[in-house]
C-alpha cells in the first residue's frame, strides 16, 4: 500500500490519506462506533412509529441493526485476534501450536 504496513490508508483523487491507528486499534474503536449505530438502530426499530408511516423506513432500520449487530462481532473478533497474535512468543510458534492459537492467526492474517 501507500503507507506503512501499520497504517490503514486510502487513496482517493490523487490524495491519500492514513488512519494513525494500529489495525487492533481500528478493529477495537470500529466495534465501539458500530454498537452505537445498533443503540441508534433499536432505538428507531422499537420506539419509533416507521412501521406505521412508512415500511421501507422500518425495514431499513431493521436491516441495519441486523447488519450492525453481524459487523460489531467481526470486528470484535478480528480485534480479538490481532491482540493474540500480537501477544504471541517464539515458543507459542512452533510445530506443536494448539489449533486455538492457528484460528487466531488465521482470523488475523485475514483480515
Amino acid at each position: 500500500g501507500p503507507g506503512p504496513p501499520h497504517q490503514l490508508c486510502v487513496a482517493a483523487a490523487g490524495m491519500v490519506k492514513c488512519c494513525r491507528c494500529p489495525r487492533q486499534g481500528f478493529y477495537q474503536y470500529g466495534t465501539f462506533f458500530v454498537l452505537l449505530l445498533i443503540l441508534f438502530a433499536s432505538y428507531l426499530v422499537f420506539t419509533c412509529p416507521y412501521n406505521q408511516i412508512c415500511d421501507m423506513a422500518h425495514y431499513i432500520c431493521w436491516t441495519t441493526l441486523i447488519c450492525g449487530i453481524g459487523l460489531s462481532v467481526l470486528m470484535c473478533s478480528v480485534g480479538m485476534a490481532y491482540s493474540k497474535v500480537a501477544t504471541l512468543t517464539m515458543t507459542d510458534l512452533n510445530s506443536k501450536m494448539t489449533i486455538s492459537t492457528q484460528r487466531w492467526g488465521w482470523i488475523a492474517k485475514a483480515f
